[in-house]
């Protein structure tokens, strides 16, 4: 009977260890996934920060194709005004040397249509220069913006992974 007595206590206490090491395991559990349904708040969190300041950067972009839009129309404008003032410009010398005799008077004409000509040319070539400028400036921060989206996405998807796979551990338990 003391034998029977000293296996059923064996048995006791085996089933206390095992229940114990149960008890531990489920805590483990428990704070592993506290700790996972965090992190996956904190990538929430950070994946709405990185939507806001996408919707951002295509605000800004949008903006800067208007005013690229602006811009290349200023361009075409100074383009056309250009050409007119070349063919004027050339129309008047013809009319120079066909009528030497009003040579003053047209050579002042030529002269101011000349500035006019070499001012609308450096208005033309700052404009050109501008749009040049503005169309880096636009793809350089659009590449960033893409590539701030790119990696937070990427963040996004690996935090998804990171969290679907403890829940697919414990289901399959």
């Amino acid at each position: 009977m003391s034998e029977k007595l000293e296996r059923e206590e064996s048995k006791h206490q085996e089933a206390q260890k095992q229940l114990s090491s149960e008890k531990s395991s489920k805590k483990n559990l428990e704070d592993r996934l506290r700790e996972r349904e965090m992190e996956v708040h904190e990538l929430q969190t950070r994946a709405s920060a990185a939507e806001a300041s996408l919707q951002e950067a295509q605000g800004e972009l949008r903006e800067r194709r208007e005013e690229v839009g602006r811009f290349r129309k200023e361009v075409t404008e100074l383009e056309v005004r250009h050409a007119e003032l070349k063919a004027e410009r050339k129309q008047l010398q013809h009319q120079r040397e066909d009528k030497e005799n009003q040579g003053a008077q047209q050579q002042a004409q030529i002269s101011q249509l000349h500035a006019k000509l070499l001012e609308t040319e450096r208005l033309l070539g700052e404009e050109q220069g501008r749009l040049k400028e503005q169309r880096t400036l636009s793809s350089e921060k659009l590449k960033d913006r893409e590539q701030q989206a790119s990696d937070l996405q990427l963040q996004l998807s690996r935090a998804e992974e990171q969290v679907g796979e403890p829940r697919r551990t414990e289901e399959n338990r």
